[in-house]
């Protein structure tokens, strides 16, 4: 309280600093941009959507990935979220797993085998992404 007895408030003094400090405060950018094309800025709220050859789709929060493993000698990613296990097998992960680290990935599809062109590309290709339910 003020020494006249009212309640003094500081909200449109408050509200001034914050403006002001926040034209200070420089933009946030990715470690990845050249990666990160999709997701632009950053956010709390990331999703990867996995699209399957049926044409199926699912989407998992990056806040529920729990962990993720490459393993070269079988050319496999296995992703742990809370509720599922995902395994992406293919050819040339290495820059999948690098955008998964990020949380710049915004989607992995499954492509038919004989669309991967094994020794002419550097591209990601993945052959197959298989789910299993774990809670």
């Amino acid at each position: 309280m003020s020494q006249d007895g009212k309640l003094k408030l500081r909200f449109d003094e408050m509200k001034k600093n914050y403006s002001s400090n926040e034209k200070s405060q420089p933009e946030v950018e990715s470690q990845k941009d050249s990666d990160n094309a999709f997701y632009p800025h950053a956010s709390s709220n990331r999703n990867i959507c996995f699209t399957l050859k049926d044409g199926k789709k699912v989407f998992l929060s990056y806040s529920y990935l729990i962990s993720c493993e490459f393993v070269p000698e079988e050319q496999k990613i296995v992703m742990q979220f809370t509720t599922h296990s995902v395994e992406l097998h293919g050819e040339k992960l290495e820059g999948l797993f690098e955008g998964l680290f990020y949380n710049s990935v915004m989607n992995v599809i499954e492509q038919d085998e004989r669309y991967g062109e094994k020794e002419k590309s550097d591209i990601t290709f993945i052959k197959e992404i298989k789910f299993k339910v774990i809670y």
